[in-house]
């Protein structure tokens, strides 16, 4: 495949399968962003009410002008509460979203009907390796890109480690055996996976910012990641490509790994 074949193949999955792809992830991603869309309302009422039922005082307009009111330690509560719901699904539920969706898409490549409810009970089977190859890859690069001169090493790492969802998903892998595999595919293909993830991260910001201008809708389509389907739909089509590009692996083979549990 060419860069136009992945994006274009992506697209075409994408628009395929949109209601049930798009079903796995609101699933998922869903819960999280209407939490934190009810906490932002509560934040921005509470600052109303605020400035309804206080007096406008010398020491007010003071706080006010630093930046402290109306919000204060409501706000910061309600902040700390909204980071800790979007770490807390960040680490157990979206590995799995992110599983479900790979799993969802090579049906869909196969011709196969997608099952919202069987794509996530195959990424449950995987669960614990999921989850923690998505953790030991999110810490590595945190930690790396927490430090200036740490970013380009986390920048690297990050697109030599984006296949292991699909290592886990379709080949049934652990957790060390998915970082060497996404290594191994990745090895001497970097500049080319880097630029194709930003031109896929480019081109869903586009959709994206396009959506936001829907009143209130499109705020909310964007929370519950409604681009999310087509970047995982984009990187399944890489590991495809490099699997026959690098071991001669034919498709029809990888049909019947995909196809033993459906």
């Amino acid at each position: 495949m060419d860069v136009g074949d992945i994006i274009g193949t992506s697209f075409k999955i994408y628009l395929k399968n949109f209601w049930r792809l798009f079903a796995i992830v609101a699933i998922g991603f869903g819960i999280p962003a209407m939490v934190n869309f009810v906490l932002i309302i509560i934040v921005f009422f509470s600052a109303f009410l605020s400035g309804i039922f206080t007096e406008p005082t010398p020491s007010n307009l003071v706080a006010e002008t630093n930046g402290l009111e109306p919000f204060g330690l409501t706000f910061l509560v309600i902040l700390g509460i909204a980071v800790l719901v979007s770490v807390l699904f960040g680490i157990f539920i979206y590995p799995v979203v992110y599983g479900a969706l790979i799993y969802g898409a090579s049906l869909s490549h196969f011709q196969r009907p997608i099952s919202i409810g069987g794509c996530y009970r195959y990424a449950f089977k995987r669960y614990w390796r999921l989850v923690g190859a998505n953790l030991l890859v999110s810490l590595v690069i945190f930690a790396l890109g927490i430090t200036i001169i740490g970013i380009p090493f986390a920048v690297y790492l990050a697109i030599r480690w984006i296949l292991i969802h699909s290592g886990i998903i379709l080949e049934d892998l652990s957790i060390k055996g998915s970082l060497h595999r996404s290594t191994q595919l990745v090895k001497n293909n970097w500049w080319r996976i880097f630029g194709i993830v930003i031109l896929l991260a480019l081109i869903t910001f586009g959709i994206d910012y396009g959506i936001q201008i829907i009143p209130f809708l499109g705020w909310l389509l964007v929370l519950v990641g409604i681009t999310t389907p087509l970047v995982t739909t984009g990187v399944l089509y890489l590991y495809f490509d490099l699997r026959i590009r690098k071991e001669g692996y034919r498709l029809e083979d990888m049909k019947s790994e995909v196809m033993k549990e459906a």
